[in-house]
């Protein structure tokens, strides 16, 4: 039987050696999709993200709750510092770009919709894409790094 493979975590990455994490991938970031939100839109995404999990056993996945995933107005307000007029916007502004779904949309306000991750944000395209995250850069010659890392510029 094939062992687990995990992945360890460095220190500004995670308090634990070996954590649940979110994933957010590159191809992501550097989409049409991700480069229209805003840092509201980020936070939703984040926390949905985070509720997600998808329980496997030897290789098939036995529970998945990727579209019953639930936010309130008073969650949002309370972890997000968030009020519910921007909360809306955020998961109004994530389902235009595809990045979720509202799988059962409450009319009233005695019950949270809910949502689920969606890959339809492959397939947006923006108007006017905002500007590709950088990566990484290389260090010029008129720069050196020092042993702590930084990076030390001659002007």
């Amino acid at each position: 039987m094939p062992r687990k493979k995990t992945s360890e975590f460095e220190s500004y990455e995670s308090k634990k050696k070996t954590d649940r994490h979110a994933r957010i991938t590159r191809s992501m970031i550097d989409s049409d999709a991700w480069r229209e939100l805003g840092v509201h839109e980020v936070a939703v995404y984040l926390m949905l993200k985070n509720m997600h999990f998808k329980k496997t056993q030897h290789g098939a996945v036995i529970d998945d709750n990727r579209r019953r995933l639930i936010i309130t107005f008073k969650e949002a307000r309370e972890c997000l510092k968030m009020s519910g007029k921007r909360f809306k916007k955020a998961i109004d502004k994530l389902e235009s770009v595809g990045l979720i779904e509202v799988v059962q949309r409450s009319r009233n306000m005695k019950h949270a919709n809910i949502y689920g991750l969606s890959d339809k944000w492959h397939n947006y395209k923006a108007e006017r894409p905002g500007k590709k995250w950088p990566t990484h850069r290389k260090v010029k010659r008129s720069e050196e790094v020092s042993e702590d890392g930084l990076i030390r510029v001659e002007f």
